[in-house]
């Protein structure tokens, strides 16, 4: 019993588990059909679906906190 063994424990991290993404929601949208025929023309020069080009720009006036400026400032 005079001599003792240490042994040095690892402990088992659990993996990370990501937090799952926001659930979609659906919204309807209504244009005129000049603006959303020059609103498809302008998402087709883009490379993107109508609904794909609304979603980048509500992302991008969201992250970039157009929404919160005044519109003296903007």
């Amino acid at each position: 019993m005079g001599e003792v063994l240490q042994f040095k424990i690892i402990k088992k991290r659990k993996p990370y588990r990501r937090r799952a993404r926001p659930q979609k929601v659906n919204r309807t949208f209504r244009f005129d059909q000049e603006k959303l025929a020059l609103l498809e023309d302008v998402a087709q020069r883009s490379g993107l679906t109508v609904s794909e080009y609304i979603r980048e720009l509500t992302d991008l006036a969201v992250r970039d906190c157009w929404l919160f400026e005044s519109a003296k400032n903007a």
